[in-house]
């Protein structure tokens, strides 16, 4: 019998590679010939799942302040992870979520939960999901986050200030769930000032005087409908009583490209996102208007639900978009809303076919009420208005 030991390099050998041992003996004229296979096995079929996760956010808020934060997920592991779930749960009664992207796929706002849902995740790819939230009262809140897949699951938690005095320069924490928070002091906030959703490169400025232009625009779309919905025909029907047609079409073209110029300044400009959700409230206003010169035109109540009915569809989106505003963003949204529909209402029941008047007041709050859903959006990606 003979023995012999021998030993593999297993760093260059993959798991289920086949090693093939040949062994001849010879004795005279006499030879014998033995194969021997053995299989590779690094154990647990060589898969070693393993997950990242990196938290970013601001370690001390200003009560009523709006803050982006980060959380990353990466696959440090060797093999693709599926079916992953992340939740974000952040304590209601201190902060409040105000957007995210990508938008979440659930979102409870009692308990200020997020879940997103990760359909795979590759070995060392990772992936960025942000959200703004806002600091809602004074306290010590603690955020928990947990992502899970099939494979491999990693939890963690981290706890933040919210403060009422204005500090120079909070520091940006970026804590990872397997080690200790480095402190990361911010780039790009002015002086005694927290750093917001625009500090990021992801937020360009937007002045006041962009404002302005965007509200003469809105205001110039609105004279044109005015002037060409005032004018007025009489005719006679066939009783021989005469009655008013009013309202010329011409003003669809004017209108509908001055829309989209400020489609264009907003969107590519003042980096209001998402840009649907805008073309949605905007389309929604444009239409509004088309249905309201369709009912003072022809005078049939008919056609009466179709302005309340898209004027509450552009506030609706604006909600599912940014469902947590501040206080004087609800009243301006209220009031414009209130007036819009309740002046609407007191033409509908006032109108016949010889009597038009106050068509014109429903048109007007319903442009107020556009431009504030419009700085909605830009606050709810940017965490504020004017920059």
């Amino acid at each position: 019998t003979l023995t012999v030991v021998v030993s593999t390099d297993a760093g260059k050998q993959s798991n289920g590679e086949q090693i093939v041992n040949n062994v001849k003996i010879q004795s005279g004229i006499k030879t014998a010939n033995a194969t021997a296979t053995t299989t590779v096995n690094k154990g647990g079929g060589g898969s070693t799942p393993d997950l990242s996760l990196t938290y970013t956010f601001a370690q001390t808020k200003i009560l009523g302040s709006s803050y982006l934060e980060t959380v990353t997920l990466k696959n440090t592991g060797n093999v693709t992870l599926t079916n992953g779930v992340l939740t974000v749960d952040i304590p209601g009664n201190l902060i409040k979520y105000v957007s995210a992207t990508p938008n979440w796929n659930s979102y409870n706002t009692t308990t200020e939960t997020a879940v997103w849902q990760i359909a795979s995740l590759e070995t060392g790819k990772d992936i960025t999901f942000r959200f703004t939230v806002r600091a809602n009262a004074v306290g010590t809140p603690r955020t928990d986050v947990t992502a899970a897949f099939d494979q491999a699951s990693k939890s963690a938690n981290w706890s933040e200030n919210i403060i009422t005095a204005r500090i120079p320069n909070p520091p940006i924490v970026v804590a990872a769930a397997t080690s200790t928070a480095n402190i990361v002091p911010p780039t790009g906030c002015p002086e005694r000032q927290e750093c917001q959703a625009c500090a990021t490169a992801e937020c360009t400025t937007c002045k006041w005087w962009l404002w302005l232009i965007v509200i003469l625009l809105h205001l110039l779309a609105l004279f044109t409908y005015y002037f060409f919905v005032s004018k007025e025909e009489l005719k006679q029907d066939e009783n021989g009583e005469y009655y008013i047609v009013k309202g010329s079409a011409f003003w669809a073209l004017p209108v509908f490209l001055t829309l989209v110029i400020i489609f264009l300044l907003l969107t590519l400009i003042c980096n209001v996102a998402p840009w649907w959700a805008l073309a949605l409230i905007l389309l929604c206003y444009y239409l509004a208007l088309a249905a309201n010169h369709k009912l003072i035109k022809l005078a049939e109540l008919k056609y009466g639900p179709v302005f309340p009915l898209l004027i509450t569809l552009a506030v609706l989106i604006a909600y599912l978009i940014c469902h947590s505003w501040y206080w004087w963003v609800l009243v301006a949204v209220i009031v414009f809303y209130v007036l819009a529909l309740g002046t609407y209402y007191f033409m509908v029941i006032k109108m016949n076919s010889q009597n038009r008047s106050y068509w014109w007041l429903a048109p007007l709050f319903a442009t107020g009420l556009v431009i504030v859903l419009e700085m909605v959006l830009r606050m709810c990606h940017c965490g504020e208005v004017i920059k």
